[in-house]
């Protein structure tokens, strides 16, 4: 007995496996394009402060890194976002302006968590 495959199986089996190949390449490279930004981040989350960029500065530098700032909260500009959740107990996300006393008034906010 010879095998002889049949047309129209072959016809939608070879391209299928072609794309499944193509696609299991592009997810092992989408994972070492995650894994280095993943580490990245990390790694700029537990650096030490930087100062705070001034107004016209590229902010790329200092994206997912903590800063440092001199100035007083404004108290009276919180923003409450109530019906929240923070690991598993409800509470409220507090947003704070806080005023710097740089030379150039600058605006940052922190955020806080209140549980209930």
């Amino acid at each position: 007995m010879v095998f002889r495959p049949l047309l129209w199986p072959t016809v939608f089996s070879v391209p299928a496996v072609l794309l499944m190949l193509g696609l299991s390449v592009w997810q092992l490279e989408r994972l070492q394009w995650k894994t280095a930004l993943i580490a990245e981040r990390t790694e700029r989350t537990h650096a030490a402060p930087v100062a705070l960029p001034k107004a016209g500065d590229d902010l790329a530098a200092a994206e997912f890194r903590r800063v440092a700032l001199q100035g007083s909260f404004l108290h009276d500009q919180e923003l409450v976002l109530a019906a929240r959740s923070h690991l598993g107990v409800p509470g409220y996300h507090i947003v704070t302006g806080c005023r710097s006393t740089a030379r150039t008034p600058r605006r940052a906010s922190r955020a806080s968590w209140r549980g209930r």
